[in-house]
């Protein structure tokens, strides 16, 4: 188990609050800074590192296979969206997203670390949005709601596509 390797990051050794190392590659110019597009494929899902997979329970998969794409040119968005989905599934440890939280607020984070990927002086900015859903029923954040700013959560299933095709590709 390589669990050990990463106690840096884990959230079940950390308290809320501790500067978390996730921040700095997110927020590095060569990693995160030259990102156009995140993409997490939940095309199977399971429960830990070993990764058993199972069909998950809650709606809209009901004992289905998650079978899904996540999108986002927000890397904290992505992963707030993710742990949502995640942590409704199976049992998450209680501060697993603390280095969303950081990152979110990067430029005065709640551990009070200071984030400077390229050890030059300059300080992150926030790395993006981070909030949660209003509940695993409708699964629905802030821009969902009509607020302005905030996550946006889109379904595009088989069926939205049938009645909705994208447009052609300009030539």
């Amino acid at each position: 188990m390589p669990a050990f390797l990463h106690d840096s990051i884990n959230a079940f050794v950390q308290p809320r609050g501790v500067a978390n190392p996730l921040v700095e590659l997110i927020g590095h110019k060569d990693l995160g800074g030259k990102t156009m597009l995140y993409l997490i494929d939940g095309l199977y899902g399971g429960e830990g590192w070993e990764g058993w997979m199972q069909p998950w329970r809650m709606p809209p998969f009901l004992d289905q296979w998650p079978a899904s794409l996540l999108l986002s040119q927000d890397p904290v968005a992505i992963d707030s969206v993710a742990f949502d989905f995640l942590g409704t599934e199976f049992a998450i440890p209680v501060n697993a997203d603390n280095y969303l939280h950081e990152a979110a607020l990067a430029q005065h984070p709640p551990s009070g670390a200071v984030y400077d990927p390229e050890g030059d002086g300059t300080r992150l900015r926030s790395l993006g949005v981070h909030e949660h859903w209003n509940n695993a029923r409708s699964k629905s954040y802030a821009r969902n709601l009509g607020r302005d700013g905030g996550i946006e959560l889109v379904y595009v299933t088989r069926d939205t596509l049938a009645t909705n095709p994208p447009p052609p590709h300009a030539q």
